[in-house]
């Protein structure tokens, strides 16, 4: 998955990159942290070492004597983010008035339904969300410019990204994020076992980010629908697939495995955190549920 560099939040021209290189190791945390859900590449058009930050270069930072070891070696890691993309679209183009500047790459983003991600030297762009005009009206883009601030799973994934899936086919179909976030929540998993108080939160956490890195959605209607005194329920939704089906998550096992469902609630089989097939549709019905 990508996000597109808010090119307009790189700092003023005038500014000494030096005096305000905190923001750079915000904005590398910040990268960090998407890594770990699958959003490992921010768009750009150019060489990364050709991007001016405040008054330099990236290039400029490797021998100009004010810049340390530490900057030089933060900039190595922060280069592995960036994908160039220079065949991107120049048609779409959002105009920003608070900075009155335009970018190609804030109106890609726009266009692709795709967060950006924004430096932090101008507070102007420490929001949640950019607004300007595109194609004369009023746009908005997610916007991620803080460590702490919780991320919208759901902006990351698009319609487009999931009408190629028949969800009843392959429910989890976006692998490689969904194993990085696995890969990163292991931790919390692992605790279950020494506290079993605590097994319905954590697989809930997990799923819920597994079902938006692959199109799916908390349908509570349908949970509430399904529970009962002895049993607890969270049923997700094809929200952005062409079919309509749904997830269930087993909460028997301590760890990550979904109950498929067709658009009739009829068990499909179960499912591990992965996608891989785990167990075939149930014969005897007990994993159907009931749907509106």
């Amino acid at each position: 998955m990508v996000v597109y560099l808010n090119d307009l939040s790189c700092g003023d021209p005038a500014a000494p990159l030096v005096k305000n290189f905190s923001n750079v190791n915000t904005f590398f945390l910040i990268a960090d942290k998407l890594k770990s859900i699958g959003a490992s590449l921010i768009v750009i058009t150019g060489d990364f070492k050709a991007l001016k930050l405040c008054d330099t270069l990236v290039a400029e930072c490797f021998y100009r004597g004010e810049f340390g070891n530490d900057h030089r070696n933060l900039l190595l890691q922060l280069r592995n983010y960036f994908v160039n993309r220079q065949q991107i679209d120049g048609s779409h183009i959002f105009s920003h008035p608070p900075t009155q500047r335009a970018s190609v790459l804030l109106g890609n983003a726009h266009y692709q339904s795709r967060p950006a991600i924004s430096f932090t030297f101008n507070p102007v762009f420490a929001t949640e969300t950019i607004t300007g005009i595109k194609d004369g009206r009023e746009a908005k883009i997610a916007n991620i410019y803080d460590y702490d601030q919780e991320l919208d799973i759901s902006a990351f994934v698009t319609s487009n990204d999931c009408k190629q899936f028949d969800p009843t086919v392959t429910p989890i179909w976006n692998t490689e994020a969904t194993r990085l976030y696995h890969k990163s929540f292991e931790t919390r998993l692992k605790t279950i076992k020494a506290h079993p108080d605590e097994k319905i939160p954590i697989l809930c956490e997990g799923a819920d980010t597994i079902a938006l890195l692959n199109g799916w959605e908390y349908d509570e209607v349908v949970t509430k629908l399904n529970k009962t005194d002895g049993s607890y329920r969270r049923i997700y939704r094809s929200a952005k697939f062409r079919k309509t089906a749904y997830l269930s998550v087993d909460f028997e096992k301590p760890e990550i495995f979904f109950e498929l469902h067709n658009h009739k609630g009829t068990h499909l089989g179960e499912y591990y955190w992965d996608g891989t097939p785990n167990k075939n549709p149930d014969p005897k019905k007990c994993h159907n549920i009931e749907v509106c």
